[in-house]
């Protein structure tokens, strides 16, 4: 991947086929096309937060191989726990809007294959934060339901982290209490 730094953020923007064919949107989100989107092209950020300028050393560089490394494998990991969490990401949503019939609900789905229809892939965040030489990672989601705060999944090798809004894919601190730094 080819990172540059944009003012705040290092960032590339890379195609992982394994994403390919998930839902798009018609209005434009974030800097990439939509019809990127559905080749499963995405902005990837390397540290979203926490760090400064400087050009990328060899462990961080390292660390992003490990990423392109086990990249489909996670993907995998990620849709797998996204599925078995959906009842509860719908219990907690239905919980933070009190019922109020203005906002759309998360859709029924009963196969893992169904998220595809119902969400698209935003933003890859591979953070700094390691352990064993593997960075934790970060995937924010845009979802009709909830268009302000997305769905973010936060994973560890093959492990989901935590599901919450898209701030759970970029919070430096959610990383480090996991990593046992904070």
């Amino acid at each position: 991947m080819d990172f540059e730094f944009d003012e705040f953020f290092w960032i590339a923007e890379e195609t992982f086929p394994v994403w390919a064919g998930f839902s798009t949107s018609e209005e434009q989100f974030g800097e990439i096309d939509p019809k990127k989107r559905a080749l499963g092209t995405v902005q990837v950020l390397f540290a979203p937060e926490g760090r400064g300028e400087q050009s990328l050393d060899q462990n961080e560089l390292a660390l992003i191989k490990a990423f392109e490394d086990f990249h489909v494998e996670q993907a995998q990991a990620v849709l797998n726990g996204l599925f078995h969490g959906y009842p509860k990401i719908c219990q907690e949503f239905e919980y933070a809007i009190n019922g109020d019939p203005h906002w759309p609900k998360p859709p029924s789905i009963n196969h893992k294959d169904d998220l595809c229809s119902i969400i698209q892939l935003h933003t890859i965040h591979i953070h700094q934060i390691e352990r064993s030489g593997s960075p934790y990672v970060g995937y924010d989601f845009y979802c009709d339901w909830e268009e302000e705060h997305g769905l973010g999944v936060l994973m560890y090798k093959d492990r989901v982290v935590e599901i919450g809004d898209a701030d759970s894919a970029s919070t430096l601190c959610i990383v480090e209490r996991d990593a046992g730094q904070n």
